[in-house]
C-alpha cells in the first residue's frame, strides 16, 4: 500500500506529485531543491542591464541607474519629453540627454545668458 507523502505538504514553494516510492516536487519559478526550499539567486545571471540587482525570495528586483527604466533597466528614458533645454534643442542619449544651445545661451540646460558671464573692461 502506497502512502501519499504529499498530504504532509513537503514542497515549500511548489507542487507535490505523489510517486509509488515517495514524492517529487515541481518547484515554482525562483525556487529549487528537493522540497523547493532554496531560493535561486537570479542576480547571478546579471538580468539588470543598466542598474543594480537585488535578490528577493522567489525572484529579483532591478534598481535602475538614472536615465533607464523597465523590469531589467533595458529601456532608455527619453529625458527630452520633459523639455529640459530652456534655450536650445534637446538630443536624447542612452541614459541621458544633451542640449545644443541657441546662440547667446550656455549651461547644461542652456539656462545661462552667455553675455552675462563676461565682465566688461573699459
Amino acid at each position: 500500500m502506497d502512502i501519499n507523502e504529499c498530504t504532509s505538504t513537503p514542497c515549500q514553494h511548489g507542487q507535490c506529485v505523489n510517486k509509488d516510492s515517495g514524492y517529487k516536487c515541481t518547484c515554482s519559478p525562483g525556487w529549487t531543491g528537493q522540497n523547493c526550499e532554496q531560493d535561486i539567486n537570479e542576480c547571478t545571471r546579471k538580468p539588470c542591464q543598466h542598474g543594480q540587482c537585488v535578490n528577493k525570495d522567489g525572484g529579483y528586483k532591478c534598481t535602475c541607474s538614472p536615465g533607464w527604466t523597465g523590469q531589467n533597466c533595458q529601456q532608455d528614458i527619453n529625458e527630452c519629453t520633459r523639455k529640459p533645454c530652456q534655450h536650445g534643442r534637446c538630443v536624447n542619449k542612452d541614459g541621458g540627454y544633451k542640449c545644443t544651445c541657441s546662440p547667446g545661451w550656455t549651461g547644461h540646460n542652456c539656462q545661462g545668458d552667455y553675455f552675462t558671464n563676461f565682465t566688461l573692461i573699459a
